[in-house]
């Protein structure tokens, strides 16, 4: 019960705080990380980053994830299609369960007022 309470927990802080700005277009949304966390093969420290599906990419799932001021790409990882039983009005992540002391590690982004989402997959880099 305390593991699914801080998993939840996890995902409303990192929701609430990606809530900031969103561009429907390419899926663009600013979200503020206030622990480290895994996405891919790559760590991201606590700050603020831009999330974002990149237009000139032929493949639907594929997501950067850029600095704040989106001059440097820290990471581009591929993902796969997912569904959610509930729509909400923000920005989404889910989790993997991690030990204790380590990243958490992002399983899936979802953007606001969409049912589907990107499940990273495991590996990817």
């Amino acid at each position: 019960m305390t593991r699914l309470r801080c998993f939840l927990i996890g995902c409303l802080v990192l929701a609430v705080s990606g809530t900031g700005r969103a561009d429907a277009q390419n899926h663009r949304t600013t979200i503020t990380v206030p622990y480290a966390v895994q996405v891919g093969q790559n760590v991201l420290q606590p700050g603020e980053y831009v999330i974002r599906m990149p237009e000139m990419s032929g493949a639907q799932n594929l997501v950067e994830i850029l600095t704040a001021d989106e001059k440097t790409v820290v990471a581009t990882v591929q993902g796969v299609s997912i569904f959610r039983q509930r729509v909400t009005s923000t920005t989404e992540f889910w989790f993997w369960k991690t030990p204790r002391g380590k990243p958490r590690v992002v399983r899936a982004w979802f953007y606001p007022g969409e049912e589907s989402g990107v499940e990273i997959v495991r590996g990817s880099h």
